[in-house]
């Protein structure tokens, strides 16, 4: 994940933008072309990130690009985007040198160390393609510039930001409905580079709140993940007792008389999972999950001990997400 705030300090111009590439059968990655482009700015006034930095948005250029290895676009790919053959034919559109040339220079007009900001790592690789066949081709006398490396994918970090306790990436689609922004089209370039703006000013500039959808949609993951872990654990313990996994026989403690107490901790997302297990092997068994999950786990034998440590872990801002 990149820190893309070192991108934003003493910027008072934040570029955002998206792109649409031919796809469907037949098209290989390293084939992939732009058929369209979306550049736009955000005012940043201040110049450094902060909360109610409200900032206008001005559209820099929306152009459809022309194909050439695939210049009919499949059915897939119009049905995705909309785009026709004949939408670019009637266009004006830009050559795919052109399109990179333009946009890249748009991003330097700003300063040496401006960078643009997208959603989704696909758009950089793509780029990196097209930039990759353009100066291998005879038909280019001079090269064409390096925009993938002023592409960042800030997907990752609307993400950390709606998902501290682990949730999974979503899609912008699921961000604009969970924020209240209206959809013209997705998969539209002009569109789509519209939406990420509004994300990015109620996210990082207006410090909106966490919408409750999203929130549900934490907890309901955050339950999904336990569900799967007790039911390998369960497994695990069948597995054992089939197998007559090797019990310490002089163990008296039974289901009512607590063996210990187990906790796993995710140092990413600040959440602990802890667990009372009844018997040696039951411990055994939540050992050998953990380990080959590379998950960060203590056990405790006594009950006041467990207390202790789920309290230091609770201060250190730690969730506790099961507590069976």
């Amino acid at each position: 994940m990149n820190n893309f705030l070192k991108y934003i300090e003493g910027k008072q111009t934040l570029i955002f933008a998206d792109f649409e590439f031919t796809c469907g059968k037949g098209i290989p990655a390293e084939d992939t072309e732009i058929i369209q482009a979306s550049v736009f700015t955000l005012s940043n006034p201040k110049g450094y990130f902060g909360v109610h930095l409200r900032g206008t948005s001005s559209e820099e250029m929306t152009r459809y690009v022309t194909p050439v290895i695939h210049p009919i676009l499949t059915e897939y790919c119009t049905k995705l985007t909309g785009i026709t053959d004949e939408v670019i034919k009637c266009s004006y559109p830009l050559s795919q040198n052109e399109a990179i040339r333009k946009i890249y220079n748009i991003a330097k007009s700003y300063g040496d160390d401006t960078k643009i900001f997208v959603f989704g790592n696909w758009d950089r690789d793509a780029i990196r393609f097209c930039e990759k066949r353009l100066n291998e081709s005879s038909d280019v006398k001079e090269k064409v510039p390096p925009l993938h490396e002023l592409i960042i994918d800030i997907q990752y970090n609307i993400a950390e930001a709606n998902a501290r306790a682990g949730m999974e990436l979503k899609s912008l689609a699921y961000y604009a409905n969970a924020y209240g922004i209206q959809i013209e089209k997705m998969h539209d370039a002009g569109s789509d580079t519209k939406i990420l703006i509004e994300l990015f000013k109620k996210i990082f500039q207006e410090n909106v709140s966490l919408p409750n959808q999203i929130l549900i949609d934490i907890i309901a993951e955050q339950s999904l993940r336990i569900h799967k872990l007790e039911k390998e654990i369960r497994n695990i313990k069948k597995q054992e007792k089939q197998t007559s996994f090797p019990i310490n026989t002089t163990c008296t403690h039974t289901s009512s008389t607590p063996y210990g107490y187990i906790f796993a901790i995710d140092k990413d997302n600040k959440c602990f999972y802890k667990k009372t297990v009844t018997s040696k092997a039951e411990n055994k068994a939540f050992y050998k999950l953990f380990k080959e999950k590379k998950v960060v786990f203590s056990f405790f034998k006594e009950k006041n001990t467990s207390k202790q440590y789920a309290l230091k872990l609770s201060k250190k801002g730690y969730t506790c997400i099961s507590n069976a």
